[in-house]
């Protein structure tokens, strides 16, 4: 994790990448419980590494995010996301890309890529939320509470912040 935020680099993808196949392929492993330490979940991509992004070396990046994100959605065993408090862009992305999502009462999800100049992540939110709600966070940077999630469906539990590894 890159504290203070748990923000994701280009190691840290290629890190959690190599985690979920190698735990995916072991035949004792019958489910996997994704969960990070601190405040929040994810705290989006490490905006220090990015700044100075090309569009070419850009592209190679989001290649890097995509089989991070991929080796989540594609285990072979059933992930289940624990989301503390924020996740934020890629964080809600793979959060989403679990197969059970179970989250706090205090969690809240946003899309703030809008902040950078940029929006992305939009295709694969749109297989969990409507498609204006996307375009609505997307252009916004408005984020939905954990509660909210779980009305559209996104999210399977909430909880408070306690009962969260029970």
């Amino acid at each position: 994790s890159n504290q203070p935020v748990n923000a994701m680099s280009a190691a840290s993808y290629t890190e959690l990448a190599s985690v979920f196949f190698e735990l995916g392929a072991r035949k004792d492993i019958r489910c996997i419980v994704f969960k990070t330490e601190g405040k929040g979940f994810i705290g989006g991509n490490d905006v220090n590494e990015i700044a100075g992004h090309t569009r070419m070396n850009h592209a190679a990046y989001q290649e890097i995010v995509g089989k991070g994100v991929s080796a989540i959605q594609d285990c072979p065993v059933p992930v289940i996301a624990v989301v503390q408090g924020y996740a934020i862009g890629v964080g809600m992305i793979m959060a989403l890309a679990s197969d059970l999502v179970v989250a706090s009462d205090k969690a809240w999800f946003n899309l703030p890529e809008i902040s950078l100049g940029i929006v992305a992540g939009t295709s694969f939110v749109k297989t969990a939320l409507p498609e204006k709600l996307v375009k609505y966070l997307c252009l916004t940077g408005e984020h939905l509470t954990a509660k909210e999630m779980q009305e559209y469906g996104a999210i399977n539990f909430v909880c408070p912040k306690e009962e969260l590894m029970r």
